[in-house]
């Protein structure tokens, strides 16, 4: 698998964790591993910390296809 083709899955991950944020899914946020996270700094805080990630993991991924 390509560099380029890495760079597009790990950007449609991106995608997928804002369309959690966006849409507000009850399942992605009542998952065992993000109930923590809920927890402690709340649901607003967790889409704002989702928002940054999901960024976050888009820009990596289209650089990763810009460069190769």
């Amino acid at each position: 698998m390509g560099e380029s083709t890495q760079g597009w899955i790990i950007a449609a991950l991106g995608t997928y964790a804002l369309l959690a944020l966006f849409l507000n899914w009850d399942w992605f946020y009542d998952n065992y591993q993000t109930r923590r996270v809920v927890a402690l700094i709340g649901r607003s805080g967790t889409r704002v910390l989702f928002l940054c990630t999901g960024l976050l993991i888009i820009v990596l991924g289209l650089s990763m296809v810009l460069k190769s």
